[in-house]
């Protein structure tokens, strides 16, 4: 989209690491698939250091879901 910034994204070395907050990622800490709000869980490190979209993250050991423009 021609309103949109231009954003470089550059893909994270430790893309699939275990994780329980994005603190420990160079990108962001994603919930596992289909794990609800609220829940205790463990993660994995996002492939590429920025995400967007709807997205499940793990702060702190929970599950929250964001929306990231």
């Amino acid at each position: 989209m021609p309103d949109k910034p231009k954003t470089c994204d550059l893909k994270a070395t430790d893309s699939g690491k275990a994780c329980t907050d994005s603190k420990q990622c160079q990108g962001a800490c994603l919930a596992p698939a289909g794990a609800a709000a609220g829940t205790a869980a463990t993660g994995s490190c996002s492939p590429y250091v920025a995400n967007f979209g709807n997205v499940g993250l793990v702060p702190n050991g929970t599950v929250e879901q964001v929306n990231v423009e």
